[in-house]
């Protein structure tokens, strides 16, 4: 993660440190969510391996 965030050259070594001292990781197993149906998402969420995939309900059916 650390020489991922420095590749944008946007943040100093301090500010990426502070960031992923502050942040944790989570294992989402095969049928896990990240969130449920009608769910506030108040985080967010970088994909070190694997896929995650993102669909919505919408309330015509579609």
């Amino acid at each position: 993660m650390n020489e991922y965030l420095k590749s944008f050259n946007l943040f100093t070594d301090i500010e990426i440190n502070d960031f992923l001292n502050l942040s944790q990781t989570i294992l989402l197993k095969k049928g896990d969510l990240y969130i449920n149906n009608n769910e506030i998402c108040d985080s967010i969420a970088f994909v070190k391996s694997g896929i995650f995939r993102s669909y919505y309900y919408s309330n015509n059916d579609d």
